[in-house]
C-alpha cells in the first residue's frame, strides 16, 4: 500500500493506492529508494518458479511514479531463498546511489547496481566463506553506515 502524507492538523494518513502484486506470494520487506525517483526495491517470493532461472525468490524493483500496476524496472534473481531484508546506499557513500543490499534466509548478502540493473557483488555465507567470515543463518537486517573513508555495510543475522 501507498499512503500519503495527512495535511497539518490532521494525523490521519491518507491510502493513494497500493501494488497489485500478481504472481506473488510473499513481499518479505520493502525499501524506498529516495535518490531514484519514485522507486522501491521489494523482498519477494513468487507463487511458482521464474521461468529462466528456475528460482522463486527475488528483488524487484518498481517505479510507483509509473503507475501501481506495472511490472517491475528490473528483478535480480540472485538468492536461493526468502528475501528478508533491503537497505540502500545513501549518495554521499563511495559507491554512491543506486546501490542495494539484500539479506536473506540462504544466508548470503547480495549487492545490486539499480541504475546498470546488474549485481554488483556478495557475501557468501559461513559454510562457503568459513566461520566469522559469513553469516551462518538467516540475514534478519542490514543498514549502510557512511563513515571516514566511505561507507560499510553491517549485516546482523540469527547467529547462536
Amino acid at each position: 500500500f501507498v499512503y500519503r502524507r495527512p495535511p497539518p492538523g490532521n494525523a490521519r494518513w491518507q491510502l493513494a493506492g497500493s501494488k497489485p502484486c500478481r504472481g506473488t506470494k510473499i513481499v518479505a520487506c520493502i525499501k524506498a529508494l529516495p535518490e531514484a525517483g519514485g522507486r522501491f526495491a521489494a523482498g519477494e517470493q513468487l507463487a511458482s518458479p521464474d521461468p529462466s532461472s528456475g528460482r522463486r525468490d527475488c528483488v524487484n524493483i518498481y517505479d510507483i511514479e509509473g503507475g501501481v500496476d506495472r511490472p517491475p524496472v528490473v528483478t535480480f534473481w540472485e538468492h536461493e531463498e526468502l528475501v528478508t531484508c533491503l537497505s540502500n546506499c545513501p549518495g554521499s557513500v563511495a559507491d554512491g546511489p543506486g546501490l542495494v543490499a539484500s539479506g536473506s534466509k540462504d544466508k548470503t548478502v547480495r549487492l545490486y547496481d539499480v541504475r546498470s540493473g546488474q549485481a554488483a557483488g556478495m557475501v557468501a555465507s559461513a559454510a562457503t566463506s568459513g566461520p566469522g567470515l559469513g553469516h551462518a543463518n538467516m540475514i534478519t537486517c542490514l543498514d549502510f553506515l557512511r563513515g571516514p573513508g566511505g561507507g560499510r555495510l553491517l549485516s546482523a543475522g540469527m547467529e547462536p
